[in-house]
């Protein structure tokens, strides 16, 4: 069955009369040999009055197929209008036949010529019509278009997404001649105009609304929905990776370092888009640390503002190895060590004073798992210095004053351990355990025993 007798019989379903004008009579053989069951062939050769006489007065029931091998007249020169008006109009061109076959109206002829690359596959065709709706229109079609010739799903934001991720489905756009429709769509949906038209310059303007919306809105090249879809882009757990390969890319070809080192630290704090934002977050952090400019308090805050971003999986450690450091800096600064005997000195430590060896160790253990360690390693000399001499020495100065007078007040020698302090666990079959350090680590006892 061909496609033309395919087409009529699908509309005789629905329709009594069919009308056929085909202009300049290309195809009348083919319509002299179609036969279809049930219907009544005819021509329109000036006989419009007899003919409306018969297939309303005549034959009322019959279905008829009336072919012209003119051109459809206006509508005020038809004498048949109200029959073409109440019936169907049957185009045998190849873009009315597709147009016919997707069920879009004579209106749309002029975008399936436009994109007629798109509609020589049969499949992509089969592919468009499955999601085409009742009320359709040019722009929709268009979104529609696009979205099965790379296979996403037809909305603005899915179609970027999958483009930016796999930039083989921009080389096929450029095959199909469907670009102009891309920026099209770009521009309706995002507000995207240039004089570089570029799917490239589309992301360094999609990035840069991005980067820009918190901190200086004057610069937005695009509009509030681009800013969504970036947030979209971040979020989404399919393009997370690629969203971090782009924004490397954009950053380096922009000098994105360079505008970042300009921007006053509020700002700074407001922006996520780029991984240059918090490698200058951290390095301010760094320095306010170091200089004493910021409490603890402000750090956790600001540490607590980041660990929701983007970029800050990265920096976590980084992150947490400040924070570890500006308690330990603003305790050491602000406390006294000083005691007036040993018992007193190891009260200090059991209450407050072993916080400080446990804010160390756990800078030193973020630093060394942070993959970016060298971004506070003058912080790290601060951290060093404050706690070895801030701390320990200063420490280890108050209780060497009561050393000598506490060993000879009768503390168990440690040849004579075992056997006052161990022995009798054992000999009762209990469990002991025993933490031997080289320094008092309270702090690790307390963590110890509060899982047992």
């Amino acid at each position: 069955m061909s496609k033309i007798e395919e087409t009529l019989k699908s509309y005789f379903n629905d329709h009594r009369i069919i009308f056929w004008y085909d202009e300049a009579g290309s195809l009348k053989e083919k319509f002299e040999t179609l036969e279809i069951d049930g219907v009544t062939k005819t021509v329109l050769d000036e006989n419009e009055f007899s003919l409306k006489y018969r297939m309303l007065k005549e034959e009322p029931d019959s279905k008829f197929l009336v072919y012209s091998p003119q051109k459809q007249p206006n509508d005020e020169d038809n004498w048949l209008i109200d029959l073409v008006l109440a019936n169907k109009i049957f185009y045998a061109d190849k873009i009315s036949l597709i147009a016919s076959e997707l069920g879009l109206g004579i209106d749309f002829k002029s975008e399936i010529e436009r994109f007629k690359k798109f509609f020589n596959a049969p499949k992509r065709q089969e592919e468009l019509k499955s999601i085409l709706s009742e009320d359709e229109d040019k722009k929709s079609l268009k979104l529609k278009i696009i979205a099965v010739a790379i296979r996403a799903n037809p909305v603005a934001s899915a179609i970027v997404l999958k483009l930016q991720n796999t930039k083989k489905d921009l080389e096929k756009l450029k095959k199909l001649d469907l670009l102009e429709a891309l920026w099209e769509i770009l521009e309706d949906a995002y507000g995207y105009r240039s004089e570089l038209t570029s799917f490239e310059d589309f992301t360094y303007k999609l990035l840069q609304t991005h980067f820009y919306f918190e901190c200086d809105k004057s610069k937005l090249s695009l509009n509030r929905d681009a800013v969504l879809l970036v947030r979209d882009w971040m979020d989404s757990k399919t393009y997370g990776n690629c969203y971090k390969d782009v924004a490397k890319e954009v950053a380096k070809t922009l000098n994105i370092a360079h505008i970042v080192a300009d921007l006053p630290f509020d700002d700074l704090l407001k922006c996520t888009t780029y991984e240059e934002c918090e490698q200058a977050i951290i390095v301010e952090i760094r320095n306010q640390i170091a200089n004493e400019k910021i409490t603890e308090s402000e750090v956790e805050e600001i540490v607590e503002l980041r660990e929701h971003t983007f970029w800050f999986e990265e920096y976590k450690n980084l992150y947490k190895a400040m924070l570890f450091a500006s308690k330990l800096i603003l305790a050491v600064k602000s406390g006294d060590f000083s005691i007036e005997g040993f018992d007193e000195g190891v009260e200090h430590y059991v209450k407050r004073w072993y916080k400080l060896d446990m804010w160390y160790r756990k800078f030193i253990f973020h630093l060394k798992k942070a993959e970016y360690p060298s971004l506070i390693k003058t912080l790290e000399r601060r951290v060093e210095d404050i706690y070895k001499n801030g701390f320990l020495r200063v420490v280890g100065d108050s209780f060497g004053q009561y050393v000598q007078e506490y060993l000879s007040s009768g503390m168990t020698h440690q040849r004579e351990f075992y056997r006052k302090k161990v022995s009798s666990f054992i000999q009762k079959n209990e469990s002991v355990i025993v933490i031997i350090s080289d320094a008092l680590r309270y702090e690790c006892g307390v963590e110890l025993a509060s899982r047992l």
